[in-house]
């Protein structure tokens, strides 16, 4: 069951715009393997160096340095050899620093000068942090310097094969975002130079688990028990609300938006009892729930809701009488009295702070109105059509609800006791159809009923549904009835 709580203010509301979504996970990840790589070939000539115990540090000219700690060199005074290294910083000012915590060795030579050569090794967290000055023409001014730390247990060849997994990648941006991070297992492979020379791009396949970002206005984003698939294309947020495929179980969904996306935003789920609550988003903002009985809670206007195979009910605050709801074809838009409307298909219920209103009357619940209007001439009663909507929803069919019906004292009061087949099925005419039976549909019935083919509880909810039953009745249910939902 995947958790999703999203609120977002106007100003972040970008951050879910299907056609943006950021940075992919290759495009993450790569850029530290790049920062390493262009590092390493600007940075060539050092202006000096010195070795204090298990610390290396190698300066150069501009002020940019490489720190190499937890060294251990296997002969000390030996002028070359492999050198074991735990960690390695890389700074440049006015421009990042990059740290990489892990196993790594190095090749290295004193003659003519320190040289070294990177021969792989493994990287368990790696961090770049951006240090552009405010002028600077990739100074993001919406997010001002931003980090990434990427952890887990990549290898990195001698050849510059790269292999393994990420678990986790965080960062932050000082001006906006306070932190963010994706959890799951990431597989990643690549070459390393062709990815600094940009000829090639990391591949990346695997889980997410989940992803949470904190901004600085209150803004957030939290998701929870997921377990989505990603590639090295994947723009998390977009990616994981765009496909219903990722949302297959009983998921609780809720989307506050502070303004409009660019374009409409639709959350999509799929199989499973779900809970979605929708708030903002300028009328760009919708759902699709899929297959299962599924809520969704409306707190205002402008929403598209399809609730799919199952059966949905869509909630609303206040009363009833304060909406308006009319039937356009297969959809039913609701509006509040003096407000902008939603829009709603597939939806068989509305939930409102003092009554329901079924809209399914092609279903269960129009079954239920039609049979009542058949059984007892009359308007049903909000209680009794609840309870027996109830009834239904859990499995009894409707022959056995017109049999109950048909044992009641209303029942024998509308249509007299001990009555004959023949005297039976002109009540029925005349208290459902409220005419005469025509001479074939009433010989029709009568002789199936003198031989037993069927009960009178199955002609009873037969003529609740029949088609001349049913137009009589698409004036009154058209756009929904009300009843009192059942909570026993």
């Amino acid at each position: 069951m995947a958790n999703i709580d999203i609120n977002l203010s106007n100003t972040l509301v970008h951050q879910l715009d299907a056609a943006g979504g950021g940075p992919s996970l290759s495009e993450d990840i790569g850029q530290l393997f790049l920062a390493d790589y262009t590092f390493s070939g600007y940075y060539e000539n050092y202006s000096s160096y010195t070795l204090n115990g298990s610390n290396l540090s190698v300066n150069f000219a501009d002020g940019a340095y490489l720190k190499f700690g937890g060294l251990v060199l296997p002969d000390a005074g030996a002028s070359s050899g492999v050198a074991s290294i735990g960690s390695v910083e890389q700074y440049v000012p006015g421009a990042y620093r990059l740290s990489i915590d892990g196993t790594m060795s190095y090749g290295y030579t004193t003659a003519g000068g320190l040289q070294l050569s990177s021969n792989g090794g493994n990287i368990y967290s790696a961090t770049i942090q951006t240090l552009l000055p405010a002028n600077s023409p990739y100074y993001d001014a919406t997010l001002g310097n931003v980090s990434m730390t990427m952890q887990g247990n990549v290898s990195l060849s001698p050849s510059g094969q790269i292999g393994g997994v990420v678990t986790s990648i965080s960062g932050h941006a000082d001006r906006s975002l306070l932190s963010s991070s994706l959890t799951g297992n990431f597989y990643l492979s690549g070459d390393y130079y062709a990815i600094g020379e940009g000829r090639g791009t990391l591949a990346v396949s695997g889980t997410a688990t989940g992803y949470v970002e904190k901004y600085a206005d209150g803004s957030s984003v939290v998701m929870s028990n997921l377990g989505v698939p990603v590639t090295g294309n994947t723009s998390v947020i977009s990616a994981l609300l765009a496909d219903g495929n990722n949302f297959a179980g009983n998921d609780v969904v809720s989307i506050s938006l502070g303004g409009a996306p660019n374009v409409d935003l639709v959350i999509s789920t799929d199989d499973g009892n779900d809970n979605v609550t929708l708030k903002g988003g300028g009328g760009k903002l919708h759902a699709n729930t899929g297959n299962g009985n599924d809520i969704i809670i409306l707190t205002d206007s402008g929403h598209r809701v399809e609730g799919g195979a199952g059966n949905d009910t869509v909630i609303f605050a206040g009363a009833a009488a304060d909406y308006t709801i009319v039937r356009n074809g297969d959809s039913y838009s609701v509006s509040l009295n003096g407000g902008g409307a939603n829009t709603l298909s597939g939806v068989e219920r509305l939930q409102f702070g003092d009554a329901m209103v079924g809209l399914d009357i092609n279903g269960i619940g129009g079954q239920a109105y039609r049979l009542y209007q058949a059984a007892f001439n009359r308007v049903p009663d909000k209680a009794g059509l609840g309870y027996w909507i109830n009834a239904m929803d859990k499995g009894v069919s409707l022959i056995n609800v017109a049999d109950s019906f048909m044992h009641s004292q209303e029942f024998a009061d509308q249509y007299g006791v001990n009555q004959s087949n023949a005297q039976f099925l002109n009540s029925l005419y005349q208290n459902v159809l409220h005419r005469a039976g025509d001479s074939a549909g009433f010989d029709w019935w009568l002789g199936h009923l003198d031989k037993g083919d069927v009960s009178r509880a199955q002609v009873l909810a037969d003529f609740g549904e029949s088609t001349e039953n049913q137009a009589a009745l698409i004036g009154v249910i058209g756009n929904g009835f009300a009843y009192t939902e059942f909570t026993g």
